[in-house]
């Protein structure tokens, strides 16, 4: 459920980023004159520039968390791994030691 959750919460930030880079070109494309002189550009600038900083921050926080989960989950992997094959292999090597188990018990019902 977190990473679900991270999933979103990067999706809705990439949403963002882009949100704000269509609002600086429309702010840019809207000039009159010089773009050093327009104070409504220039606000623009440093509101999306400081809007960018904070998703930032935000994004390199659930990167780290996804880094976490995913350690945590491969963990789990790696070990389950392990374990379910050496049962499957132990399962497979017991018909040699006797012929019974080479049967399932539905086989000896019939």
């Amino acid at each position: 459920k977190k990473r679900a959750d991270m999933l979103k919460l990067q999706g809705e930030f990439k949403v963002k980023i882009r949100e704000l880079e269509d609002g600086l070109l429309h702010a840019l494309s809207n000039v009159q004159g010089s773009i050093l002189e327009d104070v409504k550009v220039i606000a623009t600038l440093e509101r999306i520039k400081k809007e960018a900083s904070e998703i930032q921050e935000q994004v390199a926080k659930t990167d780290e968390t996804m880094r976490e989960i995913e350690q945590t989950s491969m963990l789990y992997e790696r070990d389950g791994g392990i374990i379910a094959a050496s049962l499957y292999f132990l399962l497979e090597s017991m018909g040699t030691i006797h012929t019974l188990y080479r049967y399932s018990l539905p086989f000896f019902f019939e």
